[in-house]
């Protein structure tokens, strides 16, 4: 699983979930794991799918649209502005078993 879960960091595959920061870098991520082993991106993820509306496209909050490339696969757009990737990967490498 430790393997497996490592390849799937900032992986675009089977991710549902990408994160856009402040300096535009977008990040993959997947709903399922960040809610497990994190009470914030929990909360976070569940405050942004009770605001998914019919938007198209990236907004200052939450969004959730189709993606051009792949029409069938619908992921939730959250924009975190006062983050930078640097700081995001970071975490994420700890949620998904990356060394730093």
């Amino acid at each position: 699983l430790g393997t497996t879960l490592r390849e799937m960091f900032n992986n675009p595959t089977l991710s549902d979930v990408v994160f856009r920061c402040d300096d535009g870098v977008t990040i993959f991520a997947h709903k399922f794991w960040l809610c497990v082993v994190s009470k914030y991106f929990r909360a976070l993820i569940e405050n942004a799918q009770s605001k998914v509306g019919p938007d198209t496209g990236w907004s200052e909050e939450l969004t959730a649209h189709r993606e051009p490339d792949k029409p069938s696969q619908t992921r939730l757009h959250i924009d975190i502005s006062y983050t930078s990737s640097s700081a995001l990967l970071n975490v994420f490498r700890f949620a998904y078993g990356v060394p730093l």
